[in-house]
């Protein structure tokens, strides 16, 4: 005879809506600039390794799609988060 064993789901999940903040659409779907550092768009990319896996962070100026800054590290840090005094350093 088989039995199954009900598992509970291990991820519990935080309604957020409340404290969403609705904020105005700038860009608008306009990415183009005519001046550099008008624009600038935050990008991670995560590659899987032996090790485990690395989180590539970029800031790119859509004036002329340059990388302006990068890091890597091996964890991923979240973008949505309310900054501390150590956000602040330059990556």
């Amino acid at each position: 005879m088989l039995s199954f064993k009900n598992q509970k789901n291990k991820y519990h999940y935080q309604q957020l809506k409340s404290q969403l903040k609705i904020v105005l659409n700038l860009i608008n779907q306009d990415f183009k600039t005519y001046e550099p550092m008008q624009k600038l768009f935050t990008g991670i990319t995560y590659f899987k390794t032996q090790q485990g896996f690395l989180y590539f962070y970029c800031i790119i100026d859509s004036f002329n799609n340059q990388i302006v800054a990068s890091h890597v590290k091996g964890f991923l840090i979240s973008m949505s988060r309310k900054t501390t005094t150590r956000d602040n350093a330059v990556i």
